[in-house]
């Protein structure tokens, strides 16, 4: 099967990784597309440049990227064309993909299409082209239904599987009480404050930088590939908090940090409860004093925080949510 991959392949982004698990499959002949001029442009050119250079700036990389896919789609013969979080590309290319090749085009997001942020006019404008829309929102799927979509899947969030670390066992040299890995919003902050308030260890990863206080040590960067995994793996408790800008019910970590063998403390929705058993899979709280005394508990029980840590792992290997099994679902392979 012929694929055209286009997606933001920042090395460790989610999308490069589904990559690396989709070049691993013998079924596919892949060739790829990266899409994030933008992003480098938003990070190395914002310093430099008014707003409005910006602009004209991104104008022309946009410009540019779909002169570049329009070529290659009519250079080329594709079975699908996969579109990972690719929100730029015009309808003429779609409607060009449908009028005059025999590719399906298929579309993924793991963010909100709700949340404007996360969705674009291009992308509503021809929606009507796209074949199958996935997306780990289950909200979203009636949602894009009524905006025109054809085909909409729910998918479970996935892990990356080379990232593992672990040989299966838990581990009991541990580097961390409790970690979370993430970017800032005022909800988890607070939450985090708390913790430390009453005087918890809270090692904190991510993009912190609009963060104003000096309660919480943020380490202002992004823990990438082994690293990442690794110090999940090491953290006593591992905090699984969710974006309400996304209206989120899970998230990546929801899978990452059980499969990484890393003990669970997240946000108590009906999606994480469908997913785990409580207190045998993972653990949850509702709010800032369940959180606390959860907190507390497990600290010290560093067996019964293990065997929980294996069943989480143990129940995500049965639910088949590596990136490789990813692929596996969308194509029926």
């Amino acid at each position: 099967m012929n694929l055209l991959y286009i997606a933001p392949l920042l090395k460790y982004d989610n999308s490069y990784n589904r990559l690396l698990a989709l070049n691993k499959l013998d079924a596919f002949n892949v060739k790829c597309i990266p899409s994030n001029f933008s992003n480098l442009n938003n990070l190395y050119l914002n310093k430099f440049v008014s707003f409005a250079e910006k602009r004209v700036l991104d104008k022309y990389i946009k410009k540019y990227l779909n002169n570049m896919i329009f070529n290659i789609i009519k250079k080329n013969s594709f079975n699908v064309i996969w579109l990972d979080k690719s929100l730029f590309i015009d309808p003429y290319i779609y409607k060009y993909i449908k009028d005059h090749t025999n590719s399906k085009i298929y579309f993924f997001s793991p963010d909100d299409f709700g949340n404007s942020g996360n969705v674009s006019s291009s992308f509503y404008d021809s929606i009507k082209y796209i074949d199958k829309i996935f997306t780990t929102k289950s909200y979203n799927v009636d949602e894009l239904y009524s905006k025109g979509a054809n085909e909409v899947i729910f998918l479970n969030n996935h892990y990356c599987h080379f990232l593992i670390t672990h040989n299966s066992k838990p581990t009991n040299n541990f580097i961390s009480d409790i970690s979370f890995i993430g970017t800032y919003e005022r909800d988890r902050t607070n939450s985090i404050e708390y913790l430390i308030a009453n005087n918890l260890n809270v090692s904190v990863f991510g993009d912190w930088t609009k963060y104003r206080n000096n309660i919480i040590k943020a380490q202002n960067k992004l823990l990438t590939s082994h690293n990442y995994s690794n110090y999940i793996y090491k953290s006593k408790i591992n905090l699984a908090f969710l974006r309400k800008v996304n209206r989120d019910l899970q998230t990546t970590r929801t899978v990452e940090i059980p499969a990484y063998l890393g003990f669970m403390l997240g946000e108590r929705t009906n999606e994480h409860l469908s997913l785990f058993k409580e207190g045998i899979e993972a653990e949850f709280f509702s709010n800032d004093l369940e959180l606390l005394d959860k907190c507390k508990f497990y600290l010290s029980r560093d067996l019964l925080r293990n065997n929980i840590a294996l069943g989480g792992y143990n129940k995500i290997i049965k639910m088949k949510l590596s990136n490789i099994d990813f692929w596996h679902k969308i194509f029926n392979i």
